[in-house]
């Protein structure tokens, strides 16, 4: 008989003394916390190492059980290559290659993909752009070869220029009202500072994309699709003798091309914190930013300070999400993430809250990020990091697409092809001690920029009340470019 059904049976049924001495003494079965079991063995995926005869690297991860291919084309210098009068001028040009290339105009190359089953596209970061295409394995050859034609061969006609800058501008104009996508990008410029290569919009600025010809667009390409900033991810039911031979008949033509230039170090915050508001006139809700300095992909203080960035923002129980959303209720989510770069990192802190609450969330989310450094990190919030991490990692492989997406993040970190390996060992063998080492130096929020978007006459005379110091009032966008 279950509990239910005896305390049911107790109330409606006679008052045995015997039952209710016997009921007494039964354990609750809710009152003991079940035993976790230790979690199954796991291994992350290496793949082969290749190359091409003109030095393009290649990862192979054969996975045989389905018959599915995906592959990635990763070429180092995505928006950070933009020239200072044109931010955006990578992605634009990224996307008018896959509007028509070879002998397909843009509408041709989009049927033919369509018919053959071939999910194929582009994505452009702000370090590298990336081609890409899903198919079945026995339609590689053709996925490879819209690829190459995108890559070699991209049509770049103004017709296709002017339609895909219509609707980039269209979608910068619409973010432009959201908070939540005005955030990023203004701490972007001042974190980083005027005139660094990753101080503006991937998507660019209306400013930035007006005036540009096909010739623009070739040079852009002409300068980053080059053998010397390629590296190829497969994933999938292919061979490694027949994906070369494939690979080798396509991209061999790759132009040698020059490296990739080293992207400096962040210029924005010397003595901080600096103190910033956007304003946004009508908005519900205000987006609160707290960007500062993180930690390289190659720190050996990243495990510690990924795993104590985990504790504080990374997953649904953690401080920062506790404390904004279960307890107080203004948000629907406060997160905070570490995010390594080859030669330097950032750390994040974000959330969008009521805008009555902005003040409140401000010093909410600044005295969580502050506070631990004193407090530190407990063991039972470094076990539970750990295993969200680890359990991140798992599903980030669990599927052909989703590791070679994990792939691409160690080709564009400049990591060896083990280093899954090696990156969830060094997390799996950190103390709660060295969680807080690696969180104090940031702390003091001393090179941080906080940033609130929302409507200022509503929200500005709380908040520097809650927060007081130097605030500034600066625009969405950067001012338009002299002519």
């Amino acid at each position: 008989m279950g509990p239910l059904m005896l305390v049911l049976g107790l109330a409606c049924g006679p008052r045995d003394p015997q039952a209710l001495k016997e009921a007494s003494t039964m354990a609750d079965p809710l009152a003991t916390r079940p035993t976790v079991a230790a979690p199954a063995a796991f291994e992350p995926p290496v793949p082969a190492a290749l190359a091409l005869s003109n030095g393009v690297a290649v990862w192979l991860l054969e996975k045989p059980e389905l018959p599915l291919v995906s592959v990635r084309i990763i070429f180092q210098g995505g928006s950070a290559s933009d020239p200072a009068a044109h931010p955006g001028l990578a992605t634009l040009t990224d996307e008018v290659m896959m509007h028509g290339a070879g002998e397909r105009d843009a509408a041709a190359y989009a049927a033919f993909a369509e018919q053959q089953a071939v999910d194929v596209g582009i994505l452009t970061g702000a370090s590298s752009s990336v081609l890409y295409a899903d198919s079945h394995a026995d339609k590689l050859d053709t996925a490879l070869d819209l690829l190459a034609d995108a890559a070699l061969r991209p049509r770049l006609t103004q017709d296709d220029l002017d339609r895909v800058r219509d609707l980039q501008l269209g979608d910068i104009r619409q973010d432009l009202d959201d908070p939540r996508a005005v955030a990023p990008w203004v701490t972007a410029r001042l974190y980083y500072g005027e005139g660094h290569p990753y101080a503006h919009p991937d998507v660019g600025t209306p400013d930035g994309l007006a005036g540009l010809t096909p010739a623009d667009l070739s040079a852009s390409w002409s300068g980053r699709f080059s053998a010397a900033r390629a590296h190829i991810v497969v994933v999938g039911a292919v061979e490694a003798d027949t994906l070369i031979a494939a690979l080798e008949a396509r991209f061999a033509a790759l132009p040698a091309g020059t490296a990739a230039p080293e992207i400096p170090p962040p210029a924005g915050i010397s003595d901080g914190p600096r103190l910033v508001l956007v304003d946004n006139p009508g908005a519900t809700q205000s987006a609160l930013r707290v960007v500062m300095p993180g930690w390289s992909a190659h720190d050996p203080d990243l495990a510690a300070g990924d795993l104590a960035t985990t504790v504080l923002g990374g997953t649904f129980t953690s401080r920062l999400n506790r404390l904004m959303r279960e307890e107080k209720g203004y948000t629907y989510g406060a997160r905070a993430s570490a995010n390594p770069g080859r030669s330097f990192g950032t750390v994040v802190a974000s959330s969008s809250v009521e805008k009555d609450s902005t003040a409140e969330g401000l010093t909410d989310m600044l005295s969580t990020l502050e506070a631990a450094a004193e407090s530190g990190f407990t063991d039972e919030e470094l076990v539970k990091a750990q295993s969200a991490n680890r359990t991140a990692l798992i599903s980030a492989v669990g599927g052909r697409a989703r590791t070679a997406g994990a792939l691409v993040r160690l080709v564009r970190q400049g990591h060896s092809t083990d280093r899954l390996i090696t990156e969830l060992a060094a997390e799996q063998a950190v103390t709660a001690g060295q969680l807080r080492g690696a969180w104090a130096p940031r702390a003091d929020l001393s090179h941080a920029l906080i940033l609130v978007v929302g409507d200022l006459s509503e929200i500005r005379a709380s908040v520097e009340q809650a927060v007081p110091g130097d605030w500034e009032v600066v625009d969405k966008m950067p001012p338009p470019r002299a002519q």
